[in-house]
């Protein structure tokens, strides 16, 4: 019946051709998401995503769609002989029969298999299936239960989906014998708020049934940090013998008092440019360097686009958190004169606030080129990004990152899903056996291609490999010198602070500098505010 016709959809619409590549017809469907299965009756269906997902037959002679089912769950996939259709969850396979009943095919804890990263499943017509996950293609068949692998379970808890490390737990569920990762998402796949997953996930630690790992991507890592719920990773790099600790790119920006706590396999970073012409070959500079070049600065310039003092603050305090907060005792320092010479610096910046009736689009690189601008905020996703916004400038730059009290490195480094593992877990050995595979990993193709990889490797020596891969390929779209590698590679050993923040903390900064900025008080009172009230805060929430 639907033999040799085409199926798709489009902008809402269903298009069918005929055989020949004649449309039969076309039709506005009006449903929420909708996405094409075959049955296993060979009727093609079309599935609303909905909280009950329906499914309608799609009758190409009356040119219409047939509402005939209703199936709790999703995504549904191409059924057989046997199933009507398929549907997938975290929990495993299931087939839907022609009565509706739906039944296990495959659980993916009893048969230690992770569903993390599945795109597509399709019988293969022979009591098998062939499955899509994260751009590798496996074939799932039946086994004895004798002839599954025992593995031991470990558990990642997460707020909401990962999505770079999913195809570093496929690869490792696949290829290890002795561990098996379970995703655990404490949002309920977005069901629940930030908030409440994050109650539910502390209310299980409480009640002792705490994650091996968690993932901090969504979640502030200070209150385990403080509350000694963290363990050390450095310990295991140093006494691993088959893993150096100088092989980790970023391991200054990781290492905050002879720890590390949260650790990845790829990371972005956030900097600064400015002309080379200007700063020379520092990677940071001071408030007072700032201050100086504004004040000659041309009428028609800038220093940063869009800067405010409050703006100014941020980034500046941000960095400087690292330094003013040991997470592990509670312990805080803001009154002092280096953030009394912060919020100075802040206060006494030339705003330029961009103006929505005036607002033009520009190329950050050619305005620094051209004078217009002094520095522009860049983010670094991959080792080309440098070289193709210094060839846009057309002259050499310098990454200078944000300004500071003593002018150190002003870049930050960002981790894109940053693991920890937990002090309560009993199977920290296996914890460590996934982080250093992780780190270790390398996948050469699909989203993470030579050319369209995001992030940079953590461990240098896959870092390496991807620097040489670049510098070979013919579609890189800059030429990628052995000077800037140089000079990149000296700004990733340079980097001292990851990009993570209580938010909390820079609110009230942010809150008590308002009175300040007014001219209401003085930078001394103001850090004197500030020091008591995160102290406060610290005390209740870490206390």
């Amino acid at each position: 019946m639907n033999k040799g016709r085409k199926y798709a959809i489009y902008d809402n619409n269903l298009l069918v051709l005929d055989e020949k590549g004649e449309i039969l017809f076309l039709k506005k469907t009006n449903l929420k998401a909708p996405y094409l299965v075959k049955g296993g009756d060979e009727n093609i269906y079309i599935v609303e995503t909905t909280a009950k997902n329906k499914i309608f037959r799609i009758d190409a002679q009356a040119k219409d769609l047939i509402h005939e089912y209703t199936c709790i769950g999703e995504p549904l996939h191409d059924g057989d002989s046997k199933y009507f259709l398929l549907l997938t969850t975290e929990k495993g396979l299931y087939g839907i029969g022609y009565n509706g009943d739906i039944e296990p095919i495959m659980l993916c804890k009893e048969c230690n298999i992770s569903f993390s990263g599945l795109t597509q499943i399709k019988p293969n017509g022979k009591g098998n299936y062939i499955c899509c996950i994260s751009g590798n293609i496996f074939d799932l068949i039946q086994v004895l239960p004798e002839e599954v692998k025992q593995k031991e379970l470990l558990t990642i808890a997460t707020i909401g989906n990962l999505s770079t490390l999913t195809n570093v737990i496929t690869s490792y569920n696949y290829n290890s014998n002795s561990y098996y990762i379970d995703v655990v998402d404490y949002s309920s796949a977005g069901m629940l708020s930030r908030k409440d997953a994050l109650a539910k996930l502390n209310t299980e630690i409480i009640s002792g049934k705490s994650p091996d790992m968690i993932c901090f991507s969504n979640i502030s890592p200070f209150h385990f940090i403080r509350n000694g719920l963290l363990t050390d990773i450095k310990s295991f790099i140093t006494q691993d013998d088959s893993i150096d600790i100088n092989s980790i790119a970023i391991i200054n920006a990781l290492e905050n008092d002879g720890k590390i706590y949260l650790i990845d396999n790829k990371f972005c970073i956030e900097t600064l440019i400015g002309k080379n012409a200007i700063f020379g070959d520092t990677d940071g500079w001071t408030f007072s360097d700032y201050l100086k070049l504004e004040k000659g600065l041309p009428p028609e310039a800038q220093m940063i686009y869009n800067m405010t003092k409050e703006t100014f603050l941020f980034y500046a305090s941000s960095r400087y958190l690292r330094y003013a907060i040991n997470w592990e005792t509670g312990e805080c320092k803001f009154n002092n004169n280096e953030f009394v010479a912060l919020l100075e610096a802040s206060d006494r910046i030339l705003e330029t606030p961009e103006n929505i009736t005036d607002r033009h689009f520009f190329e950050a690189p050619v305005e620094i080129a051209n004078g217009r601008m002094i520095a522009a905020s860049v983010f670094l996703t991959n080792v080309w990004k440098l070289a193709e916004i210094e060839e846009k400038a057309g002259c050499p730059l310098s990454y200078i990152g944000w300004p500071s009290v003593d002018g150190n490195n002003g870049s930050d480094i960002w981790l894109l899903e940053p693991l920890g593992i937990m002090s309560t877990s009993t199977r920290k050995a296996g914890c460590w056996d996934f982080i250093k595979y992780m780190l270790q990993y390398s996948n050469s193709t699909g989203y993470d291609g030579v050319l369209s990889e995001y992030g940079l490797p953590v461990y240098l020596p896959v870092l390496e490999s991807r620097i040489i891969a670049n510098q070979k390929s013919k579609e890189c779209p800059v030429e990628i010198t052995d000077d800037y590698i140089e000079r990149l590679m000296h700004l990733i050993y340079g980097i001292e602070n990851i990009a993570m923040y209580e938010q909390t903390v820079l609110d009230i900064i942010q809150k008590e500098s308002e009175k300040y900025f007014a001219g209401i008080t003085t930078a001394k009172k103001t850090a004197e505010i500030i020091e008591s009230k995160i102290n406060i805060f610290l005390a209740e929430q870490y206390g």
